[in-house]
């Protein structure tokens, strides 16, 4: 019976960090398309079919009054619209969105950005859009080309990756290794009030991040975290550069060095071996095995 309530509880702990990184890592594109207001998306969409007719004095018109009046505005659009106008257009596809309001201005500002497919090209568009008196400004505009999608380009590949990445994953996989192991000791050593070993077990340290597309390693000393294993694995956008987090795992750590510490004794009389820690009591022992211990421990 005792075994059988182990399990479940061990089940239960599954089950929910299942739960928590199937939402970790829930449809991004959906969740974008519902925050994205349907009129800003719209508008931004014509503009980029605005700059692709090269009506471009429309184009001007639509543009923010602090940046209307600079000369070069033009000679930009036509430039965008030369890269827009290289080849026939497949397809459309909103990527990332970011809104902000100054509340000096009372302006809003919504960010886009838009990955274009052409026949034998990509490119990626990105504007800011403000709304200032209820009117749409265009604030910034530009795009420039990609080498592939960026599907392609950021995607979380192990093929020809630096020695850094390598060894990044191979840090990540320890951590996990001791957080399962330190798992199953707070079951093993009967350990009182489980649940809170458990979360204690998520507390991290210190946060060393990498960006698997570029390489780029960082370092935060002074930073406490609670991640599934003390790691993390997501994206800032649908198809952004993965950012892996890890950090020191304080509570698995703190389990495993304690269960160092911890005696074996073989009974003779049901031919099993036993982990003691004082500090957990020794339900488990027969009483011959018990009268041992105590008999070796007096002075």
């Amino acid at each position: 019976m005792e075994k059988e309530i182990k399990k479940g509880y061990f089940t239960s702990i599954l089950l929910c960090c299942a739960v928590l990184l199937f939402f970790n890592s829930c449809n991004y594109q959906n969740a974008m398309k519902k925050i994205t207001p349907a009129k800003i998306d719209k508008f931004a969409q014509d503009y980029i079919n605005i700059i692709k007719n090269r009506n471009y004095q429309t184009a001007i018109g639509l543009l923010s009054p602090e940046i209307k009046k600079t000369p070069t505005n033009i000679k930009a659009l036509e430039k965008i619209g030369d890269i827009l106008n290289i080849d026939e257009l497949v397809s459309i596809e909103q990527i990332s969105y970011h809104f902000q309001k100054k509340w000096k201005t009372k302006c809003r500002s919504h960010v886009l950005a838009y990955q274009l497919e052409f026949k034998k090209s990509w490119i990626i568009v990105n504007i800011r859009i403000d709304i200032i008196k209820d009117k749409k400004y265009i604030y910034a505009f530009n795009a420039n080309y990609l080498p592939a999608s960026l599907k392609t380009i950021n995607a979380f590949t192990l093929s020809g990756k630096s020695f850094i990445h390598y060894l990044f994953i191979l840090v990540a996989l320890s951590i996990i290794a001791l957080d399962i192991y330190a798992l199953i000791l707070i079951f093993k050593l009967k350990m009182k009030k489980k649940w809170l070993w458990i979360i204690f077990i998520f507390i991290g340290i210190c946060a060393f991040k990498i960006n698997w597309s570029t390489g780029e390693f960082s370092f935060q000393l002074f930073s406490i975290s609670i991640y599934i294993f003390n790691f993390q694995m997501l994206r800032y956008g649908l198809y952004a550069p993965w950012i892996l987090t890890l950090s020191m795992p304080i509570g698995a750590l703190a389990i495993f060095i304690s269960s160092i510490g911890t005696q074996k004794r073989h009974c003779m009389d049901c031919k099993k071996s036993f982990k003691i820690v004082e500090r957990y009591g020794n339900s488990n022992l027969c009483n011959n095995c018990i009268k041992k211990i105590n008999h070796r421990s007096q002075p």
